[in-house]
């Protein structure tokens, strides 16, 4: 697993012209997921993040970590972006290999986890999930992950289980297909139902619709 790391005063994701992800003074790291990467390595990236001492001091020296070097009642924050390409190998030729990197069926759970202990060590990390598993949906709330929708099938998952845990408004960024035949919403054929879809619930909310 690799990080590259940005300190920041502000960063931001956007996904044709919509935000899916914002902070202000913090870290914006860019991961990269490794084919034979398990949950130990992301627990062990996000023990050296939050220790990382690269933060200016009083003397602006880099001697503090994030969560040191925040003032009182700031709440240490981290923009988190999966990249594969941090792990293309060009020693052979002038097109990169990416076989190193995981799969995004193995890198997805990867992600999640990683954000998942960020927040478990009191940091802030304000992303959206793309394409989440149905088996996530608890690490979801929990850790208030926004994830993508791009199905129907998914849509009503993700409100029977958040109806189950009792939860309202938890924000989801829709997806919508817009003829490139990929997963989405069907703009033409879709909205009408999906509208009444959601208002007919209170456990979601959308807060931003994307499409490829």
């Amino acid at each position: 697993m690799k990080a590259v790391i940005q300190r920041v005063t502000e960063a931001s994701v956007t996904v044709d012209s919509k935000l899916c992800g914002r902070i202000g003074r913090g870290f914006a790291v860019l991961l990269g997921i490794n084919r034979d990467d398990t949950e130990q390595e992301a627990r062990v990236l996000v023990k050296k993040l939050a220790a990382l001492r690269i933060c200016d001091d009083a003397n602006g020296v880099m001697n503090l970590s994030l969560p040191d070097s925040c003032a009182d009642g700031e709440t240490p924050s981290m923009l988190v972006v999966s990249q594969f390409t941090l792990y293309a190998d060009t020693r052979r030729g002038n097109r990169p290999s990416y076989i190193a990197a995981a799969s995004p069926e193995q890198a997805r759970p990867l992600y999640e986890f990683f954000v998942a202990e960020l927040r478990r060590a009191g940091i802030t990390a304000n992303i959206m999930v793309m394409n989440p598993e149905m088996s996530s949906f608890r690490t979801l709330f929990e850790y208030h992950l926004e994830p993508e929708v791009y199905s129907f099938r998914l849509l009503d998952a993700l409100i029977r289980a958040a109806e189950h845990e009792g939860i309202t408004a938890f924000p989801i960024h829709l997806k919508l297909d817009t003829g490139m035949h990929r997963l989405g919403f069907d703009p033409k054929h879709d909205l009408p139902q999906l509208i009444d879809r959601l208002h007919a619930q209170k456990a979601l909310i959308p807060r931003s619709v994307f499409s490829h």
